[in-house]
């Protein structure tokens, strides 16, 4: 009976497994219905989602995300795809059901390319078009252009189906060109918004997908039918091709309306990831080295969780659970990015690595098996019954082949969001019901002497069941609370907090500020507000110190406190706030321990500095390939008297990075180390490598100065301090044409050295007897704004 709903079927397949003879019965069950295996992989990949859960390094982020409440793959969003399957799976029943259900899909897909072409033209009515990279590419209304690209793979190619299911059906030739120009607009609008997007995986996989249908079209509409179908993807192509044509004095003035703008700004902070080091690039070499350091990950499974008993085996099998990918992947990430600071990404651009990362070898064998079985199955069921096919049902299989054909090279070079997955779920849905939707049979009705149930019997019946009255109420109940947490909640804080973009370029801190504390009142388990509070009063000391903008330290507790201290207590609470809320991010941690160690120093508190250790220590662990790390956590054991232990950490950063020209600064450090423990020799064999590799690294030429100054070896002393001033006197006309209350804090800093370069100097010249150089000099340090009595001892 091919009539069968999805929930009968899993009910047969459990009974096949518990049966005498599973092997005979379970394969003439799926060899009955092929189509069958579809819906048993769905089912054992979203089981893989629910033991990799369980096996999870992190449930609470497995379970809720690495971001809650955002778009992405914990298990509680992927099952709620597999609850989008097995509603569609079992109640599409009729081929009008399925009609229905396509022409929406069409429906939107023309009105999202339709506003996607409009925001090309300058037409972006509804404001909604501004990409954060790259201001050209458009996105209609679905917030990225790389995830337009990957929705419009499945409305293009459903589009194709019908339309040319429309076009081989018609007998009569003014319906035929009717058809072929209704459904040639449709497509071609389709595509050349694909095309504005700019995503080379989604039109890449497009086009090569277009070159499968003609093959297969022949093979089964013999060549007469096909040539009647190739007009629809050929005339939809011309229409493309004359929209992008189209010149562009179609384009109104508000097509430069969205300017880049130099504003310091929080945009997107609040439910994304923000890091200046994410990948942002597309380069070929850049993925590729992404995709090696996952593989990487794969093979090693590295240990992410310092409290984990390290069971590699069940990592292998059940992977490291959803969302996990990130944190994972940093444990291998040693691309440098232009802040020194490895690669940081939540994907691997591949949708199997991906998954074999999260889900382990489960997981990736039951997704990448559900994708091949479709295109398995819709191939051999064209082949052994080629002459016994409807056209319905060759446009079906053959529209199927083409569109999971796509997503598989698309998702090779990415990986999916809500709309395309919801998309490509429900596909799964529809291909494992072909036998029921393709059917030819007629419709069998309900007698009309048959009896049915009334509501109020039901009522009754269930009313009368306590037990299935009770579950009932508990999973109500369950679901209402979940909408209420994961859905309205997060959305009444998002709505206190909206306008904090605006607050924060504005340069409203207060506002910003107090925009967020009241988001954090309705949901305190959304960490990002309390990370995004540490960045406004980071922003806010830094515009306090800059001169630019008064911002005072507004927390009561703490007035007692200058402001730097304030706010340094302020961002080391925040981020504190934010890691106890749940943040898994390393950069969270990083900040957190700079936070703490300058709060340290300023409050001279040990309780402070064992906790930015430990921070660092964390940072570390999570990050292993950072030297920059390492380095910020040796200086903030010097700063706090034990560089024996700063000494081993830049070790590690130096066997990192070894002799490269990024080593200098660890180099440096570690030579400031030795000279804390008294090694001066050895610090300065150690500065001197350092001026060798750059030879334009000021402090460490001051640092041989004072060295040589102190030996006796006033003319090597006097040169390298010579050498210095020159340095630092290039570096301070390079501000002559640069704002400099935008950067007063490294100025003063320029120009302070610029004043220790001199006295230093001037006192060599002194000790020398070259008094005449000694009064140049001094009269520089007047010029630079020295008082005379911080000069006197040179007279």
């Amino acid at each position: 009976d091919h009539s069968i709903s999805l929930s009968d079927q899993i009910r047969r397949i459990l009974s096949l497994i518990i049966s005498k003879n599973i092997f005979r019965d379970t394969g003439q069950y799926f060899r009955y219905d092929p189509f069958r295996l579809i819906g048993f992989l769905a089912a054992l990949y979203f089981l893989s989602v629910i033991l990799s859960t369980l096996f999870s390094n992190n449930l609470r982020m497995s379970l809720w995300g690495y971001i809650p409440g955002s778009d992405n793959y914990s298990s509680y969003n992927l099952l709620h795809y597999g609850l989008l399957f097995f509603a569609i799976g079992s109640n599409l029943r009729d081929r009008n059901q399925l009609v229905r259900l396509l022409m929406v899909v069409i429906a939107v897909g023309v009105l999202v390319s339709v506003y996607g072409v409009f925001q090309y033209y300058g037409l972006d009515f509804l404001r909604v078009g501004v990409y954060e990279w790259d201001l050209r590419r458009v996105l209609s209304t679905l917030g990225n252009p790389i995830f337009m690209g990957s929705f419009l793979i499945f409305p293009i190619w459903i589009t194709m189906m019908v339309g040319i299911y429309a076009a081989i059906s018609c007998d009569n030739i003014r319906v035929y060109w009717i058809n072929i120009v209704i459904w040639c607009l449709v497509i071609g609008v389709q595509i050349t918004a694909l095309i504005y997007t700019e995503s080379r995986g989604p039109i890449l996989a497009v086009f090569l997908s277009l070159c499968v249908f003609p093959v297969l079209a022949i093979f089964v509409f013999g060549l007469k039918k096909a040539l009647k179908s190739f007009l629809v993807p050929t005339f939809a192509l011309v229409v493309s091709i004359g929209l992008i044509s189209v010149p562009n004095l179609l384009a109104s003035e508000s097509s430069h309306i969205f300017e880049s703008d130099d504003t310091a700004s929080i945009q997107y902070r609040t439910y994304t990831d923000i890091s200046s080091d994410d990948v942002i690039s597309s380069s070929l070499l850049q993925r590729i080295s992404i995709m090696k350091s996952s593989l990487s990950v794969i093979r090693d499974r590295p240990n992410i969780d310092d409290n984990a008993s390290g069971v590699k085996l069940l990592d292998h099998l059940f992977g490291y659970g959803p969302e996990s990918f990130h944190i994972a992947f940093m444990h291998r990430s040693g691309v440098q990015t232009h802040s020194k600071i490895p690669i940081s990404t939540n994907h691997p651009h591949n949708f199997l690595l991906h998954s074999w990362i999260e889900l382990g070898i489960l997981g990736v064998a039951t997704i990448f098996g559900l994708v091949l079985i479709v295109i398995v199955v819709c191939i051999y069921q064209l082949v052994r019954f080629r002459h016994a096919l409807t056209t319905f049902q060759g446009v079906f299989l053959i529209g199927i082949i083409a569109l999971v054909f796509a997503r598989i090279l698309e998702q090779l070079l990415g990986v999916a969001a809500v709309t395309d997955l919801m998309m490509f779920w429900m596909m799964v849905a529809i291909a494992c019901n072909f036998m029921v939707l393709t059917s030819e049979r007629p419709k069998k009705y309900v007698s009309v002497s048959k009896p049915v149930v009334t509501s109020p019997r039901f009522l009754k019946t269930f009313f009368n069941q306590p037990v299935l009255f009770g579950t009932t109420i508990f999973v109500i109940m369950i679901l209402a609370m979940l909408l209420w947490s994961k859905t309205i909640i997060p959305v009444m804080a998002f709505a206190q907090s909206s306008n904090i973009n605006d607050d924060f370029g504005d340069g409203n801190f207060a506002g910003a500020v107090e925009s967020l504390q009241d988001s954090l009142i309705i949901d305190p388990a959304q960490y990002l507000y309390h990370s995004n509070l540490a960045y406004v009063y980071e922003a806010a000391s830094k515009s306090q110190m800059s001169g630019a903008q008064i911002f005072n330290c507004s927390d009561v507790t703490l007035n007692t406190l200058n402001t730097d201290e304030c706010f340094s207590q302020l961002v080391y609470r925040a981020y504190l706030s934010s890691i106890d809320a749940g943040d898994m991010r390393w950069e969270s941690r990083y900040k957190a321990a700079q936070a703490a160690a300058e709060l340290a120093v300023l409050l001279q508190s040990q309780s402070i500095a064992l906790d930015a250790i430990r921070l660092y220590e964390e940072s570390i662990f999570m990050v292993p390939n950072s030297h920059v790390i390492r380095l910020s956590f040796a200086r903030a054991l010097l700063d706090f008297g034990n560089p024996e232990k700063a000494m081993d950490v830049l070790m590690d950063s130096l066997d990192i990075i070894g002799d490269s020209p990024v080593s200098t600064d660890s180099k440096f450090w570690l030579g400031i180390a030795n000279a804390n423990m008294g090694n001066v020799s050895v610090s300065y064999d150690i500065w001197s490598e350092v001026i060798a590799i750059d030879p334009s690294y000021i402090e460490a030429h001051q640092n041989l100065a004072l060295i040589d100054e102190a030996n006796g070896q006033i003319d090597v002393a006097l040169e390298r301090s010579s050498h210095v001033i020159s340095l630092l006197e290039t570096d301070l006309d390079s501000w002559s044409d640069v704002g400099v209350s935008s950067y007063y804090t490294d100025l003063k800093f320029l120009q302070d050295s610029l004043i220790e370069a001199y006295l230093q100097r001037a006192s060599i010249y002194l000790q020398k007897g070259s008094l005449s150089l000694r009064d140049v000099d001094v009269d520089r340090l007047l010029e630079l704004g020295v008082e005379p009595g911080r000069i006197s001892h040179l007279r």
